[in-house]
């Protein structure tokens, strides 16, 4: 068929071919550039996914630390621009082992953003709980010195009562002083003090208002002291009477019972009365070194409830589970020494009070366990966050990786397919070249040999008839 084909034709069916094994070429080459680039526009996105994994735990990690939710906004929308992206990068993947991927990365990317905001809603607890452990450490701080305060001032009163009583005991010393000097002094007719005991001083003292309010104060321990002193130290007074009439008995009857009424009455309830002051002094003192301690104790639990805080900051800073254990050991102190005030203190003012200090701790330290445990929760969910980073950014590297082996194979593979293609060409064309160079020579070299041998014809013809005229000339001439 190729030999009977014009030349023309033969020539325009080499040209044709050549040029449709270009046309193959430039398709396969421009399919690959196409794969390739829709490849690498895959690549840039899982470039782009890491990017905004980046920025995301950046912005996780300003809002840790400063609590702006200027931050937490921008991390809510960096990840917006992580869901889109895997939206729009899914749907350019052919592969379903790399949509797979892909998708995966988008679960660790919800994880992740899970975690972030359960711990933002733990740290916004915690914020609550800070609130309540400020507010409940200083209930427990004002109310402390109130009581301090309150203690103090009773122990102020308390040692005014006892200089008072003392007031009161040498002021009877000073009335059995004149008694003694009546009875000595036989020419004294008037005994110049006080007969009636309810007129005293002391007397006056026991009638008064102060009088119940110091034994309130004194939480009554000597109201009994008091009432059995009362009728023995009226008494005391009354013998004075006694003797004052005993001294004008005397000078009628010539009989003196003067000293024989002090020694008997007068002497034992003055020993009595006497010891009466010195007991409530005694009392009162021990009253005084008890409002003290207690003063001392309400100081301790100050002391100690500003240690405790110490401990809540040093652990919100450090995080070291030391200052838990020192903050428990705070505490148990701070409870031993509620229960000496409680088993000291007797008012119920001053009981009350140390409820409201009790409660105020019990609930500052509640607010502080629960900061603790919302801290470990926060722990556990910020671990969660960094291995949900970590498994996003392997993946999207693994997603890219696997798009850059394609790229390279699709590129290899396009690479052997124009190469091929080219040989494969440049042999047909040879090929064709060869055909089409023979089947246009061969009839050119016919036509030549046929010419040449025509020539050759010519030639002898020629010379035959160039013989034959020589031939014909000689014969002429002879």
């Amino acid at each position: 068929m190729f030999k009977n084909m014009k030349l023309g034709a033969k020539i325009f069916l080499g040209f044709g071919v050549i040029l449709l094994l270009t046309a193959i070429l430039g398709s396969i080459s421009i399919i690959g550039i196409k794969k390739i680039n829709k490849i690498v526009e895959s690549a840039d996105d899982a470039n782009r996914l890491i990017k905004y994994t980046l920025e995301a735990r950046k912005h996780e990690k300003n809002f840790m630390i400063t609590k702006d939710e200027k931050f937490s906004k921008e991390m809510t929308a960096t990840m917006a621009l992580i869901e889109s992206q895997i939206k729009k990068t899914i749907e350019k993947l052919d592969d379903s082992n790399d949509r797979a991927l892909l998708l995966k990365v988008g679960d660790y990317g919800k994880a992740y953003a899970l975690n972030f905001n359960l711990w933002k809603d733990k740290s916004r607890l915690q914020k609550k709980e800070e609130i309540r452990m400020v507010e409940f450490a200083r209930i427990f701080e004002d109310e402390a010195v109130k009581l301090r305060k309150m203690q103090k001032e009773k122990a102020r009163k308390t040692l005014e009562l006892s200089n008072e009583v003392s007031g009161y005991f040498y002021k009877h010393i000073k009335w059995a002083s004149k008694v003694r000097i009546f009875i000595r002094d036989k020419n004294m007719k008037k005994l110049d003090i006080q007969k009636d005991g309810n007129l005293c001083e002391l007397g006056q003292w026991f009638l008064s208002s102060s009088f119940k309010e110091e034994m309130r104060l004194t939480n009554n321990k000597l109201t009994g002291l008091v009432e059995q002193i009362k009728p023995k130290h009226n008494a005391l007074h009354e013998t004075a009477i006694k003797i004052e009439t005993a001294r004008v008995t005397a000078r009628v009857t010539g009989k003196n019972n003067v000293f024989k009424i002090y020694t008997e009455e007068t002497e034992p309830l003055l020993n009595e009365v006497f010891l009466f002051f010195k007991n409530m002094q005694a009392m009162a003192y021990k009253i005084y070194r008890e409002k003290l301690q207690n003063a001392d104790l309400a100081n301790r639990l100050i002391k100690l409830g500003q240690e405790n805080r110490i401990h809540e900051k040093n652990f919100m800073i450090r995080g070291e589970d030391a200052y838990i254990q020192k903050n428990k050991e705070t505490s148990a102190k701070i409870e031993a020494e509620h229960l000496k005030l409680f088993n000291s203190l007797k008012e119920k003012s001053d009981i009350e009070l140390l409820n409201k200090i009790k409660e105020a701790s019990d609930s500052y330290q509640k607010s502080f366990d629960n900061w603790v445990k919302l801290h470990n929760d926060q722990l556990k969910m910020a671990q969660n966050m960094v291995s949900e980073a970590r498994n996003f950014v392997a993946s999207s590297n693994d997603l890219r990786v696997s798009l850059k082996d394609k790229m390279l194979g699709i590129t290899s593979s396009s690479n052997f397919l124009v190469s091929t293609g080219a040989f494969l060409a440049i042999i047909i064309g040879a090929v064709l070249a060869f055909v089409i160079t023979i089947g246009i020579t061969r009839p050119i070299n016919r036509i030549i040999e046929g010419l040449g041998a025509g020539a050759e014809q010519v030639t002898s013809a020629a010379a035959q008839v160039s013989s034959t005229s020589m031939s014909l000339a000689e014969g002429a001439s002879e």
